[in-house]
């Protein structure tokens, strides 16, 4: 290294003492001879996943899980939550963002936040590609009332989860969602179970998008929600005719956990299962 190179890496680390942990500091890659020095793994390195948030606030059943009949929502704070070291996106003016440097093999939650709307955490694991579902968020006072309808009371110090069970086969449903390249329809007739037991519901969401508290089993929407304290579960589901894997969640404090949903495979032979 020239003497020049080292009283200027000098000069660079003796301005990084003065400002870390008051500002983040980009230097350039020119400290030494040898440019690859520089460490770029927090950029380079892990999974960049993308997506788009939009606001479901008074959603209708014609409308359902199609993202592109609701408005975008810009300005959401995208995060993995629970680990300030990956840095977090903006949605755009779009309501698309992309965020960098999750682990390969994902298994990580994302939380998604922006005033006036209730939080939302959603598990991203692997075998679903880079691109997350849309997130669908509503309003604080619409998720509470929406709840209420079908008789579970706000509590401040629980979470709420949005379940529902997929099948991959078309199966003639209006209640359909595309999850990365793959379409899936919402499976009728199943019954849900947290375990631990959760402190309210399931409620299972009607064929005119209404918490209905007197459904026994999905209806043809095929999702509900329940209410729980925060924790780690296991979200178990049931079928005469399909068989659904058990999944496991989270629950978060004043957050709504989305997309707790199994992919069911149904039993061969058996084309009317989920209609």
């Amino acid at each position: 290294m020239s003497r020049r190179n080292a009283y200027q890496c000098s000069k660079a680390s003796t301005l990084a003492l003065v400002l870390i942990g008051t500002a983040s500091l980009s230097l350039s890659p020119a400290c030494g001879d040898d440019e690859s020095s520089t460490d770029n793994s927090m950029a380079a390195d892990g999974v960049t996943v993308t997506g788009v948030v939009v606001d479901v606030t008074d959603g209708d059943a014609a409308r359902n899980f199609d993202y592109t009949k609701y408005p975008v929502v810009p300005g959401v704070k995208v995060c993995v939550y629970d680990n300030s070291k990956i840095p977090c996106a903006t949605t755009d003016a779009g309501g698309k963002y992309s965020l960098a440097g999750l682990p390969e093999a994902l298994d990580v939650y994302l939380s998604y936040q922006k005033d006036s709307l209730a939080p939302m955490l959603f598990k991203a694991v692997s075998g679903i590609g880079n691109e997350m579902p849309a997130m669908l968020m509503v309003s604080t006072t619409y998720r509470d009332s929406f709840a209420k309808a079908g008789g579970i009371e706000p509590d401040e110090n629980a979470g709420l989860i949005f379940f529902g069970a997929n099948l991959l086969e078309d199966r003639r449903t209006p209640f359909k969602q595309m999850f990365g390249t793959s379409e899936v329809y919402y499976l009728r007739g199943y019954q849900a179970r947290l375990l631990p037991a959760s402190k309210a519901g399931p409620v299972y969401v009607s064929a005119d998008w209404k918490a209905d508290a007197s459904l026994t089993t999905s209806s043809q929407a095929g999702w509900g929600i329940l209410q729980a304290a925060p924790g780690d579960y296991e979200m178990r589901y049931s079928h005469s005719a399909v068989t659904c894997p058990p999944v496991t969640t989270k629950v978060v404090e004043g957050y709504v956990t989305a997309y707790v949903r199994s992919v069911c495979a149904a039993d061969t032979g058996d084309s009317d299962a989920g209609m």
